[in-house]
């Protein structure tokens, strides 16, 4: 899939509602979350082949079933399910400057205290853990150390190929305002819309036969999104009806 990216400079970061409306996907709810991602509940999932991911920080009996909830893309994304949205930022923020999801300058902290969701193609998860030059911390290595310990990628000859089956990477944590449930399903939309080509259509059909006040009504529903970027604005537009009709 393409990547449509959004660009959030330091001056709009403080307005964290934005989301990169392709397979380089940020959700961006103005939230804080805490906890750290070290627990048991950090391998479940990781030894079935049908629900490749981890829950991290999250372990209880309905937890483990949105964990093993077959969806239809469920068995080529790989799900991190986070008990702190905090834990979660802090193994894109890297991840998301090289895929120009936010620019260099956008604050860490702001960054760590807004992010409570993404969507990432295997391909530039790959683009981002090969780069040199992209510098990595602690947590962020952590995170490809896990893809390789769960076999979604692996180093051949000194360079991180796809290693699986898995397509997408989706991580999603729990707002003071948006459930873990609302921002799980959000992401799933997003993969879904890259991957249904009717579902994609549909919804731009849908945009398009909005008459002059339906379009001004939902660009001012986005305007914390790029303006300019026409094709991010209609994805976000139909992602959102979708979710308020409790669509996957």
């Amino acid at each position: 899939m393409a990547s449509k990216k959004i660009i959030a400079s330091a001056a709009a970061a403080a307005a964290l509602w934005w989301s990169c409306a392709a397979q380089g996907e940020i959700l961006f709810p103005a939230v804080i979350g805490g906890i750290t991602a070290d627990s048991a509940a950090d391998q479940a999932g990781a030894s079935d082949p049908r629900f490749p991911g981890r829950m991290i920080g999250r372990s209880g009996k309905a937890e483990q079933a949105l964990f093993r909830q077959s969806w239809k893309y469920r068995e080529i994304t790989y799900e991190s399910h986070f008990g702190s949205s905090v834990a979660l930022a802090s193994e894109i923020y890297s991840l998301a400057i090289h895929t120009g999801d936010i620019t260099p300058d956008t604050p860490k902290d702001l960054f760590l205290r807004g992010v409570q969701g993404c969507h990432y193609s295997i391909s530039q998860v790959l683009e981002w853990a090969n780069d040199g030059r992209a510098a990595k911390s602690e947590e962020e290595l952590g995170f490809i150390k896990r893809l390789e310990e769960d076999k979604v990628i692996a180093k051949d000859r000194g360079v991180y190929v796809a290693a699986g089956k898995v397509s997408h990477v989706l991580s999603a944590a729990a707002g003071k305002k948006r459930t873990f449930e609302l921002n799980l399903n959000h992401e799933r939309l997003h993969i879904r819309w890259d991957e249904d080509a009717s579902f994609r259509e549909q919804g731009k059909r849908g945009y398009e036969a909005l008459d002059e006040q339906g379009r001004a009504e939902a660009l001012k529903k986005l305007k914390r999104y790029n303006p300019k970027n026409r094709a991010q604005l209609i994805e976000e537009w139909a992602i959102y009806n979708a979710e308020k009709a409790g669509r996957i």
